[in-house]
């Protein structure tokens, strides 16, 4: 049986249904863990209804968007592209998200005309060094990863169902499956499940692991927009995978094992694009937690080509998180006797 996130373009196809109305092929499906539809699908099929929309000389600068209600992974998506302002070097856009007529996400598109660089222009971009760029051999493939720092060295037996579910042994198979035969890859720091001291920073490589073309010649975009004839498909993908261990990452700033939250729910989420991201490519990603007050956690994340070191994207979003306290947290983590 094929699993439900192996195939991107299948996670995130859309069909027309009238003029500027999509609808999703598929019922959305819940990440392992949770029971809404998961953001990064709403974003990226909110990307992809729009692109269908607009001509294809024009790229995605940037998205805003603000998670209304809990999708419901049973019920197909249906998407409202509405248009604020056309003009002949940018586009604004609102998509809307509906099930039952409910609106259940709701997001801001800005386009613009991808245009050629010409000399004397002023050009400024974040740029990291080689030396603050970690190899990807000092990181380790999130499947074996998982495997050998959950389930093998955490003892996992006779805990209860409420238990957090980095404890939950009815989902500890299913969250390896996941990074094992999902359609993204990631490369994590040895300690990104059981995180023992605070950090500052949090870095990672990620990439997509399906065939996207970055060959800059639309065959059929306004008829069949897919992985393979449109390059601005690295944008809908990266929306997909930028939702992906970005808020779940909290913990790890705070010196506290993943998977420690009682209930947690993005609040909003937005990227601005630095370029076309190639995302067969590794992307070397950096995050920050700004701020986390009152259950209500901001992380900042950067994309880098770790080739160049140039920044591809900036994404942010704020999540409401109830976490177990750390004593608790402390407690069912020690050995038991």
């Amino acid at each position: 049986m094929e699993f439900p996130f192996a195939n991107i373009e299948k996670i995130l196809e859309v069909e027309p249904i009238c003029q500027g109305i999509y609808r999703s092929k598929r019922p959305g499906i819940p990440p392992v863990g949770s029971r809404g539809t998961f953001g990064g699908t709403l974003l990226g099929q909110s990307l992809l209804a729009a692109m269908h929309t607009i001509p294809a000389t024009f790229v995605p600068s940037s998205l805003h968007g603000y998670f209304v209600a809990g999708g419901d992974p049973s019920v197909l998506l249906q998407y409202k592209v509405e248009d604020i302002r056309r003009g002949k070097s940018f586009i604004h856009q609102r998509v809307k998200a509906y099930q039952n007529g409910v609106l259940v996400f709701l997001v801001a598109v800005l386009w613009s005309l991808e245009k050629q660089t010409s000399e004397g222009e002023l050009h400024c971009f974040k740029i990291l060094n080689q030396e603050e760029i970690l190899p990807i051999s000092r990181f380790e493939e999130a499947g074996p990863l998982h495997r050998r720092t959950v389930i093998e060295k955490n003892g996992l037996k006779g805990l209860a169902d409420d238990e957090p579910s980095f404890r939950n042994i009815n989902l500890r198979d299913s969250f390896l499956d996941s990074f094992c035969n999902g359609c993204i890859d990631n490369r994590f720091p040895s300690d990104f499940f059981c995180s023992h001291s605070s950090k500052k920073k949090l870095e990672y490589y990620v990439r997509i692991k399906d065939p996207i073309t970055s060959i800059k010649k639309n065959e059929a975009p306004h008829v069949s927009i897919n992985p393979r004839n449109d390059f601005r498909y690295n944008y809908v993908a990266f929306s997909y995978l930028s939702d992906s261990y970005f808020m779940f990452t909290v913990p790890n700033f705070h010196g506290l094992p993943l998977f420690t939250y009682k209930f947690s729910v993005s609040l909003d989420h937005s990227i601005h694009f630095h370029g076309i991201p190639n995302v067969n490519k590794w992307m070397y990603m950096r995050i920050y937690n700004p701020r986390s007050y009152k259950d209500r956690h901001l992380v900042q994340g950067e994309y880098f080509d770790p080739e160049t070191g140039q920044i591809s994207a900036s994404t942010t979003q704020e999540g409401l998180t109830v976490y177990h306290s750390k004593e608790r947290i402390r407690e069912m983590m020690r050995p038991k006797l």
